[in-house]
């Protein structure tokens, strides 16, 4: 109750603190002069073959050096069909979750997921999320370990597809 009250009290003190750090301006205060640009001169030992702008850049020993950003990596190529496969595994898994709750020939062995296996709505919803997650997850991991995401990808797929081989196994046998 104490910390509710007091609450306001600290944000507007850490604002007033954080509009004051640092380079506080008064109507008074002169503007700050803007630091030249300093040009550094290169010795000649240093310099990479580049192409000087004009004459007196050559007369200074100074060099402007272009360098390309590094290439981004590309993404493998496997990873959207995985991704593909994915989202039809767990459409699959879907269909065949609420076709067996249908009929009545089985149950929900999941227990995080038995309440919501009743709501079709919030079915697709945790299916669409879940979906989501591991792209979204393995969108972030190829981009520094595309091995890792591949085979994270790829065993995600790989439980997806035993889980509905699963079910329609079940569907059939009963």
């Amino acid at each position: 109750m104490r910390i509710a009250r007091l609450y306001p009290r600290v944000v507007r003190a850490a604002v007033v603190v954080w509009m004051c750090t640092g380079t506080c301006a008064f109507a008074q205060d002169p503007p700050a002069p803007e630091p030249a640009p300093e040009i550094v001169p290169l010795p000649a030992a240093a310099l990479l073959p580049v192409q000087r702008l004009d004459a007196d850049a050559r007369q200074s020993q100074t060099a402007i050096v272009w360098r390309p950003a590094p290439p981004e990596p590309k993404r493998p190529a496997a990873l959207v069909p995985l991704y593909g496969s994915l989202i039809a595994l767990q459409a699959l898994d879907l269909h065949s979750s609420r076709r067996a709750l249908a009929n009545g020939s089985s149950y929900e062995a999941n227990p995080a997921m038995s309440p919501i296996v009743r709501n079709s709505a919030a079915f697709v919803a945790v299916k669409a999320a879940a979906t989501g997650g591991v792209i979204w997850i393995s969108e972030r991991l190829w981009k520094r370990q595309p091995k890792k995401a591949l085979v994270f990808t790829a065993l995600v797929n790989a439980a997806m597809g035993t889980v509905v081989a699963n079910n329609y196994r079940l569907q059939m046998q009963k």
